[in-house]
């Protein structure tokens, strides 16, 4: 399975901060899913998200997902992501657009539903250290002078098993 839209997995985020009176941000919202991604490859050995995120400064940034949330700036994301948001004129026809949605199975619901639990009350600048830190896959795609890269897969899934494997031997 190639995975979903990064927006429908920061839909199914969404709706869990919503249901519980939280808000997101777009920066929560482009970490959110990208520690997703980590553990259904760790876990699951496939991929959860189907676009391929950038390393930035503050951590992983899925460009689409970015321009879709441009518009909230640094603030509360107050709405799910709607096909075309991003795009010029879509705040004039934002109520007519589809919800961007994706039928998620048993495995990656519950997923979902764990990264949602263990990292919901984390603050942006929590999850930026968390990803930051280490010879994680964000330093594997740094480059000098405010470069992007793209950060593949391979590297998330090495990461991410490398930690459930520390996981696993504290147990």
């Amino acid at each position: 399975m190639p995975g979903h839209r990064v927006e429908a997995v920061a839909n199914a985020f969404l709706r869990r901060a919503m249901a519980e009176g939280a808000t997101l941000t777009n920066m929560t919202l482009q970490k959110l899913p990208y520690i997703a991604q980590g553990w259904a490859l760790a876990l699951l050995d496939r991929a959860l998200v189907a676009d391929t995120p950038v390393s930035y400064p503050y951590g992983p940034v899925y460009p689409t997902l970015y321009a879709a949330l441009r518009e909230y700036g640094a603030g509360a994301v107050r709405r799910l992501i709607r096909q075309g948001d991003g795009m010029p004129g879509a705040f004039f026809s934002r109520d007519r657009r589809p919800v961007i949605d994706a039928v998620f199975d048993a495995d990656e619901a519950r997923l979902i539903d764990a990264v949602w639990e263990s990292y919901k009350g984390f603050s942006v600048p929590q999850l930026t250290a968390l990803l930051r830190r280490q010879a994680g896959p964000m330093a594997v795609a740094r480059v000098p002078a405010g470069a992007r890269r793209p950060i593949p897969n391979a590297a998330i899934k090495a990461h991410y098993a490398a930690l459930l494997d520390a996981r696993r031997g504290a147990a």
